[in-house]
């Protein structure tokens, strides 16, 4: 354990004769830059436990802190911070932080686990992850829009999931926001083609290949009937596959409206055969 400055003061006061052992108390108190892995190059770079390179702070193994802030950028195979992180972008393998990030860009090949993450800088921000999520609230810019967040797997959702224009649509359903207004008067015609079905998925594409039996369309089904709710996508169907093929998806959030249509059209025509069979027992 190193010795307190003072003490090793001590040692050297005028007319003092310091032992070996003090010697080597007091080469032992500090650190060797060599034997100790820091290595510091002629710009004043540092690096721990590797040769310093064009960044300043270079460290071979994981980081822990209570607080880092960095203005430009940080580069890591591992951190973990137990406070807070404040970086303009962080490209990290794992990265681990109780607290709070405040971060530019973070580009993640792997685990992400932190309790809020807080992307100030839209519309330019980007959150990229790879493998696992743990975060309990991810918020991207200022708004809900003109950011991004890229997920190279699958995402899970324990509450409500949100899209303009879509389903859930709260807060983009104001007539002010939205212009080339028209009516959508598709209904009864395209409901009575479409055919559920149930399925399994197989862990192509992927899909969770986990036996469940679930309910839904299939996307080239009802590609022949209303192609608007037809998305896709370029994926491998197979991890070995070395082309991409299209991969197709719906989105089902007309289906609603469609639904109201069939019920507003059903509604009508029952008001007119009821109009003709009191005209019949009129007679």
């Amino acid at each position: 354990m190193p010795t307190p400055i003072e003490r090793l003061k001590s040692y050297f006061l005028n007319g003092s004769k310091p032992t070996e052992a003090e010697f080597h108390e007091w080469i032992d108190s500090y650190i060797h830059k060599e034997e100790d892995g820091l290595h510091i190059n002629d710009d004043g770079h540092v690096g721990i436990g590797v040769p310093a390179t064009e960044a300043r702070l270079t460290v071979d193994g994981a980081v822990q802190t209570g607080e880092l802030n960095v203005t430009n950028r940080i580069r890591s195979q591992h951190i973990n911070a137990t406070d807070s992180i404040t970086s303009r972008v962080m490209n990290t393998d794992e990265l681990f932080v109780s607290n709070r990030i405040r971060p530019h860009e973070i580009f993640l090949n792997g685990r992400l686990s932190v309790s809020q993450i807080e992307a100030t800088h839209a519309p330019s921000t980007t959150i990229r992850v790879g493998q696992e999520s743990i975060t309990s609230t991810l918020l991207v810019g200022s708004s809900a829009f003109n950011t991004s967040l890229v997920l190279f797997g699958n995402l899970s959702v324990s509450g409500q999931a949100r899209k303009p224009g879509e389903l859930w649509d709260p807060p983009s359903s104001d007539k002010r926001v939205k212009s080339d207004i028209k009516n959508f008067d598709v209904g009864l015609e395209v409901i009575e083609k479409l055919e559920p079905k149930t399925f399994k998925f197989n862990g192509k594409g992927d899909t969770p290949n986990d036996g469940v039996e679930r309910i839904g369309l299939l996307a080239q089904d009802v590609q022949e009937v209303f192609p608007p709710m037809v998305n896709s996508r370029m994926g491998k169907l197979d991890a070995e596959d070395e082309n991409e093929t299209e991969i197709y998806s719906i989105n089902a959030s007309p289906l609603i409206y469609m639904f109201l249509n069939s019920i507003k059209e059903l509604s009508q025509r029952v008001n007119e055969l009821e109009k003709k069979v009191k005209e019949l027992e009129g007679e």
